[in-house]
């Protein structure tokens, strides 16, 4: 139940700054518990987690709406749209605008 709690905390706050400790005062237990009961209910960090879900609410942006890249950055909760691009290019493997043009033509292209 407290990995959870924190999973249901993180994709109702993950647009908001989170820290660890944040997690901590929000459940009544220390980091390193929270920290060790989430990764054996998910296989994952607490913020891996939280970044998989910012990353999945980005992708829908980027493909719904023709926001900057770095409005979407800020709208899922990251501070910098340089670090945004970075990690988001890591997990998918296309930047943010090679991600939006890909689908878009994928979209658009004749099945």
């Amino acid at each position: 139940p407290l990995a959870v709690e924190i999973a249901n905390y993180l994709s109702r706050h993950y647009r908001e700054r989170i820290t660890l400790d944040d997690l901590s005062r929000e459940t009544y237990f220390s980091v390193a518990y929270c920290e060790s009961e989430f990764k054996k209910a998910y296989c994952k960090s607490i913020i891996q987690y939280l970044i998989d879900i910012r990353i999945s609410e980005a992708k829908a942006l980027l493909v719904e709406t023709s926001l900057s890249c770095s409005v979407i950055a800020e709208m899922v909760g990251f501070d910098d749209a340089n670090y945004f691009s970075r990690i988001f290019k890591k997990r998918i493997g296309f930047s943010p605008l090679q991600y939006r043009n890909t689908v878009f033509e994928l979209n658009k292209s004749p099945l």
